[in-house]
C-alpha cells in the first residue's frame, strides 16, 4: 500500500500547481527635493530616506517620492502569474496617478544615495527602465486603506522567476516621475512597511492555463460586521453595522435577553486566476469552535462590493439590499444548512451555475462575496441562537478560507486536476501576528 501511494505521489506531484508567498523583508522610502523639479529628477541622491512603509509618487514644491522593497524568494518551478499585495496607509493624491515597479540594483539597504539605484534611471528626462507592472494596471484612483492588489506583468514573473531562492528587489516610481512629468498638486500614495501588521508581500502562482486551483482568502481581508439592536428591524435594516471584526468569519442570528437582536454577515474576498469558464467552484470553512446554532439555519452567498477590507459601513455591501423588505439578491450557492456543521473540522459549500458564472467573471482579479443567513435575507426574527463561526486569515493563516475552483481556457482542453497551497510558512507570515487572535465575544 505504501509502495502504491508512493507511486501515486510521484506521478501527481509533477502536475500540482503550486501558489507560493514571497516574504517581504524590508522597506523604504526616498524623498527628494531641489530648487527646481529637473534637478528633483535627475539628483542622483535622495534627500532623506526612511525605513518605513513605501511613499510613492510626487507632490508640490518639487518633492518626488520613490518606494523600494525586498522580497525573499522560495524556490520555484514556474512564475505564471504574480500579485504584489500592499496594505494601503494613507492617500495623499489630489491628482490620481500609476505605479510602475523597476528592478531595484543597489546593494544592501536601500538609502538616500540609491535614490538613482533602478532599472533605466536616466540623468535627464524620461526613464528607460522595463517596469514590472503594465501601464492601465493599477491607478491611486483604486488606493484603499486596506489591501491593494497590483499584478505583475510577463516581465515581472520573469524577474520574480530569476530570484528563485534569492533576493528580489523592487522600486516603486509613479508614472509622472517616469515620464519626467511635473506635478500640478500632490500625487502620492503611502502603504505599511515590513514591520507594520500588514507588510507587502507577493502572491506566486504556477498553476496552469486550465486545471483545479485552490483560492486561499486574501490575508487579513475576511471577517465579519454586525448589527445589535432592541428591535430586530432597526438593526437588520440598516445600512451600517455597529462593529466590523476580522478575527473570525462568522454569520447568521442571534437574540439574547432584554432582548437584544444581532445580524451578523461574513465577508471574504479570493483571487482568481486567469480562465473563460469554471465548471466547479466550492467554497471550504474550517469550523473556530462549537456549534452555536440552537435554530438551524439555510446559508446564502452573494456577490459584494466591500473592497477587500470589512468595515462598519459594508453591512450592506452585497447584491440584494433592501431596506425593510427581504433582501433580493442572487444567491451564489447550492444548498447548505447549519445542521451540516461540525465543530473544528472543515465545511464545503458548493456553487451553483451563478456562482459559477461569478468566478469566471471575477478571473484575473479578486472575487468579493458576502455569507448570511436565510432567515435575514427573509428578514426572519430570531428566537434563539442561530449563527455559525469559521477560522478567518487572520485567525490562522494554515487555516485560512479557500475556494477550490475547477475551470478552463479558451482552446484548453479538460486539463488536469491538482490542487495548491497559497499560503505558506508560519501564522506571521505576511504579517498577521499571532498576537491578533481574537474570540467572538459577547454573542454567547
Amino acid at each position: 500500500m505504501k509502495k502504491l501511494l508512493l507511486l501515486l505521489l510521484l506521478f501527481i506531484l509533477p502536475f500540482i500547481a503550486i501558489a507560493e508567498t514571497g516574504t517581504c523583508t524590508l522597506t523604504y522610502w526616498i524623498r527628494n527635493n531641489e530648487a527646481t523639479y529637473a534637478a528633483t529628477r535627475d539628483d542622483a541622491s535622495g534627500s532623506n530616506d526612511s525605513s518605513a512603509g513605501p511613499q510613492v509618487g510626487q507632490a508640490t514644491g518639487f518633492n518626488v517620492h520613490r518606494g523600494y522593497l525586498h522580497f525573499d524568494i522560495p524556490a520555484l518551478a514556474s512564475c505564471t502569474s504574480c500579485y504584489l499585495y500592499m496594505y494601503g496607509d494613507g492617500d495623499n493624491s489630489t491628482t490620481d496617478f500609476e505605479i510602475m515597479a523597476y528592478l531595484g540594483e543597489w546593494d544592501g539597504d536601500p538609502s538616500s544615495s540609491e535614490w538613482d539605484e533602478f532599472d533605466g534611471w536616466e540623468a535627464s528626462g524620461a526613464y528607460t527602465g522595463t517596469s514590472f507592472i503594465a501601464i492601465g494596471t493599477w491607478s491611486s484612483s483604486d488606493f484603499v486603506v486596506g489591501w491593494n492588489v497590483l499584478e505583475l506583468n510577463p516581465d515581472g514573473c520573469a524577474a520574480v522567476l530569476a530570484a528563485a531562492e534569492g533576493e528580489l528587489k523592487i522600486a516603486l516610481i509613479s508614472k509622472e516621475d517616469v515620464d519626467n512629468s511635473e506635478p500640478t498638486d500632490n500625487e502620492y500614495v503611502s502603504f505599511e512597511g515590513f514591520a507594520s501588521s500588514f507588510p507587502p508581500y507577493l502572491t506566486i502562482n504556477g498553476f496552469p492555463a486550465s486545471g483545479t486551483y485552490n483560492s486561499y482568502t486574501v490575508l487579513g481581508s475576511d471577517g465579519y460586521c454586525y448589527g445589535i439592536d432592541a428591535t430586530y428591524t432597526t438593526q437588520r435594516d440598516a445600512a451600517e453595522a455597529d462593529a466590523a471584526i476580522s478575527s473570525n468569519v462568522v454569520f447568521g442570528q442571534n437574540i439574547l435577553v432584554d432582548p437584544l437582536f444581532w445580524s451578523i454577515r461574513a465577508f471574504l474576498s479570493f483571487p482568481i486566476p486567469a480562465m473563460t469558464t469554471a465548471t466547479a467552484c466550492t467554497l471550504n470553512l474550517k469550523g473556530a469552535g462549537a456549534d452555536y446554532s440552537d435554530d438551524n439555519f439555510g446559508v446564502f452567498i452573494f456577490s459584494s462590493t466591500y473592497g477587500g477590507t470589512v468595515e462598519a459601513g459594508d453591512y450592506d455591501a452585497f447584491d440584494g439590499w433592501q431596506d425593510g423588505i427581504a433582501f433580493d439578491g442572487a444567491g451564489l450557492n447550492e444548498t447548505w444548512n447549519s445542521s451540516s456543521f461540525n465543530s473544528n473540522t472543515w465545511e464545503q459549500i458548493e456553487f451553483n451555475a451563478a456562482g459559477r458564472t461569478a468566478v469566471a467573471a471575477a478571473q484575473g482579479g479578486i472575487l468579493y462575496i458576502a455569507i448570511l443567513s436565510e432567515e435575514d435575507y427573509n428578514r426572519s426574527e430570531p428566537a434563539d441562537k442561530e449563527y455559525l463561526s469559521f477560522i478567518s486569515s487572520t485567525g490562522n493563516v494554515t487555516n485560512s478560507p479557500f475556494l477550490t475552483i475547477t475551470y478552463t481556457e479558451a482552446g484548453e482542453g479538460e486539463g488536469y486536476s491538482g490542487t495548491a497551497c497559497g499560503i505558506n510558512g508560519p501564522a506571521n507570515v505576511c504579517g498577521v501576528p499571532k498576537a491578533n487572535l481574537k474570540n467572538f465575544i459577547g454573542v454567547e
